[in-house]
């Protein structure tokens, strides 16, 4: 690999596994042509690298983000600052709002219109992932970005950092699994396609009305999901309003979102390391 990578400084280098009389030839010519085709490489590359670097906003600490000035300094997004500093105003917010998208979601998908539902599933679970990335991951001056909803503000870029530090890597969003008859999908793809009204989504919707033992029972299942996010923006909520902080209320978030398999396997092991009583039994967790 060295010698692959001093060839492309100095071209005339010999083959590897030349003889040391060649290699001592060239070697002569690092003192003029060699040190200044490597001099002109490292030249190149370095140039090369700082053109592609992403350039530094110094008003916002966001990766892409164009604005030219901070955002706290436009009117409208310092108003939404005020008003949605506060952790125990935010989630209320979202609460009440994410209870209306449960019902009107739902509404859809029991009236039959399967369109209408299918291109509105990104949007509880946009709210949901953006609220728990504005609440325990962004700073300041990046809540700020997110709130002036200035671009880049992807719902990926946000769900791969909560997948990370909330759901401690179980996410499946962005999972690959197989499709009903063939090939591959990830539950993002999907959300994306009914998002942006795709004519993939279409198909999917077609597919949905030919074949509706595809969702049979799927409304109960899926009014439970956006209502268990409810319930958990609800208990944010009531932690905020009692002052508890941050570190706190998310570690209870990583709770809720962790699976009985979790709560199992932990008990079993708190069973394993403690002692029995003087009764003989096990200490139960």
């Amino acid at each position: 690999m060295t010698h692959r990578f001093l060839r492309t400084l100095c071209p005339n280098l010999p083959e590897q596994g030349a003889t040391v009389n060649a290699i001592l030839t060239v070697g002569s010519s690092f003192d003029g042509e060699g040190i200044a085709c490597r001099k002109k490489a490292l030249y190149e590359h370095r140039e090369k690298a700082a053109m592609n670097k992403p350039k530094i906003n110094p008003h916002c600490p966001v990766r892409g983000c164009r604005t030219n000035k901070p955002h706290a300094d436009d009117p409208i997004v310092n108003g939404l600052i005020r008003e949605f500093a506060s952790p125990a105003k935010l989630t209320s917010y979202v609460h009440h709002a994410m209870a209306e998208l449960r019902d009107s979601i739902c509404r859809d998908l029991a009236d039959g219109k399967l369109f209408a539902w299918h291109a509105r599933l990104r949007q509880p679970e946009e709210l949901y992932i953006r609220t728990l990335y504005a609440l325990f991951i962004s700073g300041e001056k990046e809540l700020h970005h997110i709130l002036s909803g200035d671009t880049p503000n992807g719902l990926s870029g946000l769900y791969c950092k909560v997948n990370a530090v909330v759901f401690e890597g179980r996410g499946l969003l962005q999972v690959s699994q197989p499709g009903l008859n063939y090939g591959a999908f990830t539950p993002m793809g999907t959300l994306n396609d009914g998002a942006h009204v795709s004519f993939k989504s279409f198909m999917t919707c077609i597919s949905l009305a030919g074949n509706p033992e595809y969702i049979s029972g799927f409304a109960g299942r899926y009014f439970e999901h956006l209502n268990t996010y409810c319930t958990y923006l609800g208990h944010m909520h009531e932690l905020f309003k009692a002052g508890k902080p941050r570190d706190v209320v998310l570690a209870a978030v990583t709770n809720l979102h962790r699976p009985a398999s979790h709560w199992e396997a932990q008990q079993k092991r708190t069973q394993r390391t403690k002692p029995p009583n003087e009764a003989g039994s096990i200490y139960v967790v």
